[in-house]
């Protein structure tokens, strides 16, 4: 009888050893996570005022046209999410929550996969393809927007903000920033088409410069990457 209760003791202290492990490792991923997020919104912010006010080479714009950019809405995205998720931290630190919402959690991996895509873009079309300079790509805010927000994002993502298992509906909604901005490109660019070609100034990362028929390769192929993208995150996120 007294080793049947001391086998229970020991086993309740070890449970509750692990418990306090757990909520301090808990604690410490969610400090971590506050400050990655806090500082993805706040270099987000900086680089899209400065390309606002500053403007600046061919891959950047001043005023409202920096909006025209893929770079500029999927880094305003995922900024968006970081600044929710800190908000939902901070809650969690004070006790008031326990985790972040199903709805957050999508907004970040949507965010995530947006920025993702840009980084990818860049690096795998862009830098071998486009006759500009590597300073035009990751000079002035494009260095954000182009290469520190996209790292920043994803390594908060698999390592501390991921989602358990993301549905097929959460992926669906990771795939509609792209096709927003796509159904957008494609009205700018085919309505201002010119004898059969599109004029630079409506097609600004080039994507039609080889005829108006890439769309059909490429708007398909980007949200695909899109897509592969945010269920990898996840995937990876889970490990």
């Amino acid at each position: 009888m007294i080793c049947l209760v001391k086998n229970k003791t020991n086993h309740l202290s070890l449970c509750l050893v692990r418990y306090n492990d757990c909520m301090t490792h808990s604690r410490t991923k969610t400090c971590v996570s506050l400050v990655l997020n806090i500082a993805i919104a706040v270099l987000v912010a900086g680089a899209v005022v400065a390309m606002i006010t500053l403007g600046g080479d061919e891959l950047a714009a001043d005023g409202v046209g920096a909006f025209q950019f893929f770079t500029v809405d999927s880094n305003i995205l995922v900024a968006v999410a970081a600044v929710v998720c800190a908000i939902y931290q901070v809650r969690i630190l004070q006790g008031k929550a326990t985790a972040l919402p199903r709805w957050a959690q999508v907004l970040k991996l949507a965010g995530t996969a947006a920025v993702a895509l840009t980084f990818l873009v860049v690096l795998c079309f862009l830098v071998p393809l486009a006759d500009m300079p590597i300073a035009a790509m990751y000079g002035g805010s494009n260095f954000v927007l182009h290469l520190v927000s996209p790292l920043c994002a994803v390594a908060a993502y698999v390592f501390l903000d991921g989602m358990q298992r993301a549905s097929a509906t959460s992926l669906i909604w990771c795939g509609l920033p792209t096709l927003a901005y796509e159904v957008y490109y494609g009205i700018t660019a085919f309505s201002h088409m010119q004898g059969g070609q599109v004029p630079l100034q409506y097609d600004w990362y080039h994507f039609l410069a080889a005829g108006p028929a890439m769309a059909a390769v490429i708007a398909p192929l980007f949200l695909a990457i899109t897509l592969i993208t945010a269920l990898a995150l996840n995937r990876l996120a889970r490990c």
